[in-house]
């Protein structure tokens, strides 16, 4: 096997150590001050808690109203893919994981969505976050509306739409910033299965991506009325699939609260996640 600065390895590891999001070529880290162009949109609406609660690992529990926020984010100029980029769907709550020596409040990632190999296998190896493939094409605008969707072999689960963008006010830019500053960070739920023992785990524990010092920068705002929609599928439409689109699908919408576009430059690498315990 070769060897090199800051060796980090993932499979196959036979030719020596990773490339990815947090080790470039050189065994140094990327400069994330330019790059990472996205524009994110997300929905957020009230449902049932006890849904919710079905949904949550050992050591969680709701923290304040259940809320579920469902983004889309579309990322270009990413300077580890070599200026490419890709896009996001991601599930999250508001959670608090109480554990033997942590007790934090953050938002729990329940899936998220890629349709970018690398993206996905760095980010469920080396971070825990529970990511898995799908087919999300660049919105499309007509008129005021932006459309949003993801599919997966053909079968298209999910519908967002964004209507009537406007800048948001300063109130509703201090709500907006007052609810953010409840969460410690994004909460992930690590589980890896034990090779031949099926059922019994090799690797389960919470990680935590907490919020710290990064390049990020907020360009622009909207708010808007916001719609989404998950198409129920059969075991046949969405054979691996089929139980996380049914179970987000049977979520109940009881009035969605918050619809926000963010245009953003800059980030981090996510290299300070932590295991929670």
């Amino acid at each position: 096997m070769k060897t090199s600065k800051n060796p980090m390895y993932r499979m196959p590891i036979v030719y020596g150590p990773a490339c990815g999001p947090r080790r470039a070529p050189n065994g140094d880290k990327f400069d994330e001050t330019t790059g990472r162009e996205c524009f994110k949109y997300t929905i957020s609406f009230l449902t049932d808690a006890k849904q919710l609660e079905e949904l949550l690992p050992p050591g969680f529990s709701l923290a304040g109203e259940p809320i579920v926020s469902v983004f889309t984010r579309y990322k270009k100029n990413i300077p580890w893919l070599g200026g490419r980029g890709y896009s996001v769907l991601n599930v999250s709550f508001p959670t608090v994981f109480q554990g033997n020596n942590d007790t934090v409040r953050g938002d729990f990632v329940s899936v998220v969505w890629e349709n970018l190999t690398e993206p996905i296998l760095t980010g469920r190896e080396e971070l825990g976050c529970p990511k898995i493939f799908a087919d999300i094409p660049d919105p499309m605008e007509v008129g005021d509306t932006t459309y949003c969707s993801a599919s997966w072999m053909g079968f298209k689960f999910m519908d967002f739409t964004i209507a009537g963008l406007r800048t948001p006010t300063d109130e509703e830019n201090r709500e907006y910033a007052a609810r953010a500053t409840q969460s410690q960070g994004v909460f992930y739920y690590k589980y890896i299965p034990k090779s031949g023992d099926w059922g019994t785990p090799e690797v389960e524990y919470p990680v935590l991506n907490p919020k710290s010092d990064t390049s990020l920068q907020v360009l622009e705002t909207w708010m808007g009325e916001g719609k989404i929609t998950f198409h129920r599928p059969t075991w046949q439409e969405m054979p691996t699939q089929y139980m996380i689109v049914n179970a987000l699908a049977d979520l109940e919408v009881k009035q969605v609260i918050g619809t926000r576009v963010i245009k953003t430059i800059g980030g981090k690498d996510l290299s300070d996640v932590r295991i929670l315990s």
